[in-house]
């Protein structure tokens, strides 16, 4: 690797990591619906009563847990 390939690489990161940054900020202030972090963290909780340390009869319903 010369030095002017590894200089583009390093500004085609930049580049690449500052449209991360503008898509993301536009994405959380013109989505109605914006991609939070914390469902896929509750929904585990809940799918599993056991790890929370919640009564299993409370979720469960025919031998599914809900």
């Amino acid at each position: 690797m010369n030095i002017s390939t590894s200089k583009g690489l390093k500004i085609h990161l930049l580049w690449l990591g500052i449209a991360v940054s503008v898509g993301l900020s536009c994405g959380k202030t013109n989505n109605p619906t914006p991609i939070d972090p914390e469902p896929p963290v509750a929904v585990s909780t809940f799918s599993n009563p056991l790890m929370n340390g919640a009564d299993p009869s409370v979720f469960q319903k025919d031998g599914v847990y809900y």
